[in-house]
């Protein structure tokens, strides 16, 4: 596997037996046997769609407690009239409320690849990796954006780059590989997803932050 790439999970099919066709269905994250210390994500509307089921879904994988913090449209610097908070001061608003903790995870992208030049994605997201300080580690979730496949490629080609030098403290998860192969857990808008979309994301994003730096060391940081 390249340094800075978390595989998409697998997934499970039902049978709707109302439709009579193969639909999916989210997993159930694997319980953990044991606690571990807290975790901190920060995301945009795709988050504000799966945060039902994500501190629920952080907590069943073994995290002891979870802040989620999500809004419609968020970037990173670019502060959207309703929400309180741009990515980066969501950071400072989970410490204030929560605490600090030593594992984030970072859903932000969709927004950024539109509004900021390609040139300046790179800079984007070490702006955000500075924010949570490099004394932490950081997964963030890449974007699968079919309106604007261009951006998108570019937006998750430069978190490559900057998980590579951020070896050890950044690991990238493959949600667009796995939103790739699930089109039809997207809206008509081709962005955002039904409940069944959300509810995998959630599970997946959890499972993804416990194996995102390997056990048994992730696990004591």
């Amino acid at each position: 596997m390249r340094r800075g790439l978390v595989a998409a999970l697998g997934s499970a099919v039902l049978l709707d037996a109302l439709a009579g066709r193969p639909v999916e269905a989210a997993p159930s994250p694997t319980p953990a046997s044991r606690a571990i210390s807290g975790i901190s994500m920060v995301g945009d509307s795709l988050t504000v769609g799966s945060a039902p089921y994500q501190a629920t879904d952080f907590n069943t994988v073994g995290w002891s407690n979870a802040a989620v913090n999500a809004f419609n449209s968020r970037s990173i610097h670019r502060k959207e009239q309703a929400d309180s908070y741009t990515g980066l001061t969501a950071v400072d608003a989970i410490r204030k409320l929560y605490g600090d903790t030593n594992t984030w995870v970072i859903a932000l992208g969709t927004n950024d690849c539109i509004v900021n030049p390609v040139a300046d994605y790179a800079n984007v997201i070490i702006d955000m990796l500075g924010r949570i300080g490099a004394s932490h580690r950081v997964l963030w979730v890449n974007v699968h954006l079919p309106t604007a496949t261009t951006n998108a490629t570019a937006w998750n080609k430069a978190l490559l780059r900057v998980a590579d030098a951020w070896q050890g403290q950044m690991e990238v998860y493959d949600w667009a590989s796995l939103a790739a192969a699930h089109p039809e857990w997207a809206l008509t808008d081709h962005i955002h997803y039904h409940d069944v979309g959300y509810r995998y994301r959630a599970a997946v994003v959890a499972e993804a932050s416990v194996q995102a730096f390997g056990a048994p060391d992730f696990l004591h940081w």
